[in-house]
């Protein structure tokens, strides 16, 4: 169901993503959209299952692949080296975390295709649940309108500083 489209960040970096289209007739539209933020896997087949799952409820889904700024259509298993290297890569996102807001605010304009927004985050999606609202709203981006988090292990250092503000 899910297709693998290309989406421009506002500093011009291209990424991956998957979208998945709600299905339905013609009488039936989109119920809105949801940006699913990958775990330390990248977009792999688990992110990829639950954009599907979102559209077959009716949302169209958008999972960027957020680490394509350091390595181009990364996606593992959970072999002990592949957590490795996904905890490598989500340092380095970690590092870069403005970056990553402006490749989520990508997808959320795909996403936005259908209406309201929402925003779900896996492992490394945390800091982009409610905390990734609130830097939004403080970038005057419009606000995701609402937000879940999964496997809490908080957001990184120093990435809310002025998130209320």
């Amino acid at each position: 169901m899910g297709q693998d489209i290309t989406l421009t960040a506002s500093d011009g970096h291209e990424l991956g993503a998957c979208r998945a289209d709600p299905e339905g007739g013609a009488d039936r539209g989109p119920r809105g959209g949801i940006v699913v933020i990958q775990e330390i896997f990248g977009v792999n087949v688990h992110i990829r299952d639950l954009c599907d799952r979102f559209a077959k409820l009716g949302y169209l889904s958008i999972a960027p692949a957020l680490y394509d700024r350091f390595e181009r259509d990364f996606q593992v298993g959970y072999t002990p080296e592949e957590i490795a290297k996904g905890r490598e890569l989500k340092a380095m996102g970690n590092d870069g975390f403005d970056n990553v807001i402006l490749d989520v605010e990508a997808a959320r304009q795909v996403a936005a295709e259908a209406g309201r927004v929402g925003i779900t985050g896996f492992c490394f999606g945390l800091p982009l649940g409610f905390p990734g609202r609130q830097l939004l709203l403080r970038r005057r981006h419009p606000a995701p309108c609402g937000t879940s988090r999964h496997h809490n292990p908080g957001p990184p250092a120093g990435a809310l500083s002025g998130a209320g503000d």
